[in-house]
């Protein structure tokens, strides 16, 4: 009961997956890299400015999870590990 989403500005800046629904809007960026920059988190700062009750995520393939601001940054590993359809995943 969702819709999925990609966004991107005109100057570029983007977010992989927007997951719009009646429990919110999500944002999920995806990194290839077992390590966090800040140009990493700039597209789910630039959403969560437009749309401030947003949830942002950051999938990367490192091995903490951490916060950076609003964001949560989680490895990838550990995301699908714990995908479950019976649950909510935000929670």
């Amino acid at each position: 009961n969702n819709d999925l989403f990609f966004w991107r500005t005109q100057s570029g800046v983007e977010v992989d997956v927007v997951i719009a629904g009646k429990d919110g809007i999500r944002a999920i960026e995806i990194k290839n890299s077992n390590k966090i920059h800040p140009h990493d988190l700039r597209g789910l700062q630039s959403f969560c400015e437009d749309y401030s009750d947003t949830v942002p995520l950051l999938l990367y393939r490192g091995k903490e999870v951490l916060r950076k601001g609003k964001i949560l940054c989680v490895p990838c590993s550990d995301f699908l590990r714990n995908l479950n359809p019976e649950r909510n995943m935000w929670e």
